[in-house]
């Protein structure tokens, strides 16, 4: 992914907006565009993406809890190396994997009942966020199935290659 000093990823983010925007792009992808940033900033990050997902569908590769929370759909992107050769498997995560998937992205590697709750957390308040933004015509998650995905981070399992 690309490396920005942290006062910039705001910046990166809109900048990469309007350019889609002015090109008439309906899908925009945000390749580890929160490398190197945490905690409230994000936050604002992962609630900037949100925001552009209403307008464009957007896939978004994280490693962080606070913006893959915000999403509609979570991917899990798994690469291996055998003889070599490099094989890449995606998988679509139903709610409770997402739920697991995002305790493991705030506790490191241990899964447990208390970074479980802290995960479902971060989703509740991200749909509220939405639902206060008046997102109503893709309301999150289970609600419509049929509904395209706006915003689906990519949370990677190993990143052996690029």
């Amino acid at each position: 992914g690309r490396r920005h000093r942290a006062g910039n990823h705001h910046d990166y983010v809109g900048t990469k907006t309007m350019f889609a925007k002015a090109a008439g792009v309906t899908s925009i992808i945000f390749d580890e565009v929160d490398t190197g940033v945490s905690g409230r900033v994000a936050q604002a990050m992962g609630n900037k993406i949100y925001t552009i997902s209403t307008k464009s569908q957007v896939l978004c590769i994280t490693h962080l809890p606070q913006v893959a929370a915000m999403s509609d759909h979570h991917y899990f992107i798994q690469k291996q190396i055998h003889d070599g050769r490099t094989t890449t498997t995606i998988t679509e995560l139903n709610k409770q994997d997402s739920v697991n998937e995002i305790s493991r992205m705030l506790s490191g590697t241990t899964v447990t009942k208390l970074t479980k709750e802290l995960a479902s957390e971060l989703i509740t308040m991200a749909d509220a966020a939405a639902f206060v933004k008046g997102s109503f015509s893709n309301l999150r998650r289970d609600s419509f199935a049929s509904a395209p995905p706006r915003y689906s981070p990519i949370s990677p399992l190993d990143r052996m290659t690029r």
